[in-house]
């Protein structure tokens, strides 16, 4: 009885884990929707809303003893009830405390109601304090430190991985339901499924597309040995009045002789009208094969599609799912960075694979980080261009074809420097300087996306890595996609991606090289052409077609891929098989032996033993078992770049530094700080020297070369800030890296780094080691 009753309970609070988050969700967009109401807002209606949410909540977790979170609901009923009967009134101060009672419990319940340490304790008991406060009309301060304790390295809560930047508590929330307003109010029946069985589902599924797939090359088999007695039928008819003579002279010949000719010649006449009668009952038997086949696949095939398609509408899952977390964080960034924006979303109820919508949290994030921290100005700086002190960003969904969505992000803010663009682009070596003169401004604009590429005048938790982007443009080539930008100085940026709707299928083209069969993408080739060798010109150097009076790079296939083919037989061909290929704003053209057809191809992973191929990013299974690479656009028109490039000088030097380590110098004046910065430097190879002030970090400068400054801003006899700045005065060090790494987090002592001529910033309660190590590596 006992056991039953455990696991009873046991089951009781799984479900309550799940129906809190949904409270907890609409806790969170319900307290965004009041901040930003306006007049014809009906808040009291909000108000009741979530104030609902925060009494089911309590309810929920009385009956499941999760008495702390009982205790924190209580007092958020009481802030609520003070709001509606507007004994209080909210600033944004008072809202801070409110989404950190959310992000509070929602770090409970990840811990299962397990505290991380003593000091736990405290922290639920400031913050309870904290809301009675606020529920009397006072305006307690909260700092982060109030959050519960970060769960141990060994342990940690399952979190989308962000490579670019340390995520505050407040943007740790999980993601909102969605919600469509234009629903019915009485909702379906609703079950709760695993999404692991559902995943599991449609992977069985998709594998019956192979059948199908293989069914139809069968019909076709079937057809082309139809066509081959239709031409053997009419060879027969042709030579039918030769038999007929043939047969008239033998049995003339027979009357008048009886020779062994004249008698063999008989049996095979006799022979070919034996094999003609049966030959066609073969054709009947295989016109009806032809006929039950083409029947049969039509069948299987709009069963496997139908079943696919209502299992992929299971898996599907609209963008609101996603976006709405957005407006939280959005005011969160812009809190911390003293900006105003409105976000406006259109198309969150269009739908999209699930697998899709989890792979581009973390690059929309990305984008509208970008858009907040480059694009848009500050309230001051945008009034005095004559625009509204809040800024606008517009997220909008759209449904391009039946295969295909785009995300556009759109910002009315300061637009794109090329200049610095290109700039940052030489500086990190992404491009030759011979090169980037050829560029036009919309290529230019590209080199955005290229790894640790940044226009950031300094490296902070938020920006100015150059890693954010580049993992955007890695994540939407794997996922089939495209980036578009269009961007205006003091207008604005607007940033489009392609995407597949799903990840199963697409229509791809069957090539030869060599012997070897391939398949490209057809939604990234331009066209098809058919040339002989005299059109391939070659201009500095380099081959070149001429399409539309446009000189486009050509290179065979077989050179990218490393394929042997037979040289004797290239010679003799004078024709060239030609597919141009576009990825963003780069166009190429590649030289094939042979270009069989267009048709659906099935995606099959390369499995845990090759996670990356270069130039191939899946598979297809057709004809029965024959397994055919695809190619990766995105690959082979960065390898044919690559191929018609010399190789850059810089990268010797970088092959020097790799030979010989590099000296970092410490200021920071507490102990324990100082020797875990030192322990973490040193495991990363570097040689660490240390000062316990500014003024001693100086002294040192000016005695040993130093690679890099690492140091406090709060330090006694000479300060961080003030240290930068002699640094950058002194003839000898000017180009000194500084990296600022302290616990004030505020946007004005960030912008005095800038002014001091910090290279980045790092704020302590956003540490993380990769983070140190990965901004070193970046100014180094």
């Amino acid at each position: 009885m006992e056991m039953n009753e455990k696991e009873f309970m046991r089951r009781l609070k799984e479900t309550f884990q799940i129906e809190a988050k949904e409270h907890l969700d609409n806790l969170s967009k319900g307290l965004i929707s009041i901040e930003n109401a306006s007049e014809n807002t009906n808040e009291k209606e909000l108000l009741d809303d979530i104030f609902r949410e925060a009494h089911s909540l309590k309810g929920g977790a009385r009956a499941v003893n999760h008495n702390v979170i009982q205790d924190i609901c209580q007092s958020l009923e009481n802030v609520l009830s003070s709001l509606r009967h507007k004994t209080i009134i909210l600033k944004p101060e008072s809202f801070d405390i409110l989404y950190a009672t959310v992000d509070m419990i929602q770090k409970y319940l990840s811990f299962e109601g397990d505290l991380q340490d003593a000091n736990d304790t405290k922290k639920i008991e400031s913050l309870i304090s904290n809301l009675n406060a606020l529920s009397e009309g006072e305006i307690p301060s909260i700092e982060e430190s109030s959050l519960i304790s970060k769960p141990p390295e060994d342990n940690p809560p399952k979190t989308s991985p962000k490579p670019t930047h340390t995520s505050s508590p407040l943007e740790s929330q999980a993601k909102p339901p969605p919600v469509d307003h234009n629903t019915p109010s009485e909702p379906d029946t609703t079950i709760r499924v695993s999404t692991k069985k559902l995943d599991s589902l449609l992977q069985g599924i998709e594998e019956m597309l192979v059948i199908k797939l293989t069914s139809g090359e069968r019909v076709n088999d079937i057809e082309y040995i139809i066509k081959d007695l239709e031409r053997w039928e009419l060879e027969r008819k042709r030579l039918q009045k030769e038999f007929q003579t043939l047969r008239q002279f033998i049995n003339k010949s027979n009357q008048t002789s009886n020779n062994n000719s004249t008698s063999t010649i008989k049996s095979l006449l006799d022979f070919f009208t034996w094999q003609e009668e049966h030959f066609r009952t073969i054709q009947d038997k295989i016109s009806k094969l032809q006929k039950g086949s083409a029947q049969d696949f039509r069948i299987s095939s709009s069963i496997v599609d139908n079943l696919l398609d209502e299992t992929k509408k299971v898996l599907m899952q609209p963008f609101s799912i996603l976006l709405e977390a957005f407006p939280r964080m959005v005011r969160d960034i812009c809190r911390s960075l003293g900006k105003e924006v409105n976000l406006h979303i259109v198309g969150g109820e269009i739908e999209i694979d699930r697998r899709i919508l989890e792979e581009m949290k973390d690059p929309l994030i990305h984008l509208i980080r970008n858009s907040i921290d480059h694009g848009i100005e500050s309230p001051t700086m945008r009034e005095e261009l004559g625009k509204h002190k809040k800024g606008k960003i517009d997220i909008t969904i759209t449904q391009l074809s039946g295969s295909n969505i785009e995300i556009c992000i759109a910002d009315d803010g300061q637009g794109i420097d090329i200049e610095r663009v290109k700039k940052a682009a030489l500086k990190n070596n992404s491009i030759a300087e011979k090169d980037l003169e050829m560029l036009s401004d919309d290529e230019a604009v590209m080199l955005m996306f290229q790894c640790g590429v940044s226009t950031s005048e300094i490296i902070t938790d938020l920006s100015g890595r150059g890693v954010g982007l580049g993992v955007v443009n890695e994540k939407v080539e794997s996922l089939g996609g495209q980036i578009f930008i269009d961007t205006k100085e003091n207008l604005g940026t607007k940033i489009r991606i392609e995407l597949p709707i799903t990840l199963a299928t697409f229509r791809g083209v069957h090539i030869l090289v060599g012997d070897q069969s391939l398949i490209i993408p057809t939604n990234y080739m331009q066209r098809v052409l058919r040339l002989s060798q005299e059109d391939i010109k070659t201009i500095e150097g380099k081959e070149t077609i001429s399409i539309d009076d446009q000189n486009i790079s050509y290179i065979k296939l077989q050179d990218i891929l490393g394929i042997p083919v037979d040289v004797d037989k290239k010679k003799s061909d004078k024709t060239i098989y030609v597919t141009v290929i576009k990825t963003a704003d780069t166009t190429i053209a590649l030289g094939v032996d042979k270009i069989l057809n267009e048709q659906e191809v099935f995606i099959k992973d390369l499995g845990k033993q090759l996670t990356r191929v270069k130039n191939i990013s899946a598979a297809t299974v057709i004809e029965w078992g024959k397994v055919i690479p695809i190619l990766d656009p995105f690959d082979i028109v960065k390898s044919a770049t690559k191929r018609s490039h010399t190789p850059k000088s810089p990268l010797k030097s970088g092959s020097k530094r790799a030979e010989k380590r590099q000296t970092i110098l410490i200021a920071e004046d507490t102990v324990t700080a100082r020797m875990l910065l030192k322990n973490i430097l040193d495991s990363a190879g570097y040689i660490v020297k240390t000062a316990v002030d500014g003024a001693e970090a100086y002294s040192i400068l000016t005695q040993e070369k130093i690679d890099l400054v690492l140091s406090d801003i709060e330090m006694p006899r000479m300060n961080g800030f003030e240290l930068t700045e002699k640094i950058r005065n002194s003839e000898t060090l000017n180009n000194l890296p500084v990296v600022l790494c302290s616990s004030l987090s505020t946007k004005q002592d960030k912008e005095k780094g800038v002014q001091v001529g910090a290279n980045a910033y790092i704020v302590k309660s956003n540490f993380e080691q990769s983070n140190l190590l990965e901004t070193i590596q970046k100014l180094l």
